[in-house]
């Protein structure tokens, strides 16, 4: 994907873990991170409802 974006009580339209309080890498690996509390589903690559996914990402640009 070209990116994507975290909103507070967002979807991811990336993959993974949204944080609270980490980075993510453009190869979908999570950099440190205090408050990992939503987990990537499978399917149609999308979040379900978080209420602390506030970082967002831009594949191949650091957050």
């Amino acid at each position: 994907m070209a990116g994507g974006y975290t909103t507070l009580n967002g979807r991811w339209s990336g993959r993974g873990y949204t944080t609270l309080n980490g980075r993510w890498r453009s190869d979908g690996q999570l950099h440190h991170s205090e408050w990992a509390v939503e987990e990537w589903r499978g399917g149609g690559g999308r979040l379900h409802h978080s209420e602390y996914a506030v970082e967002g990402w831009r594949a191949g640009i650091p957050l």
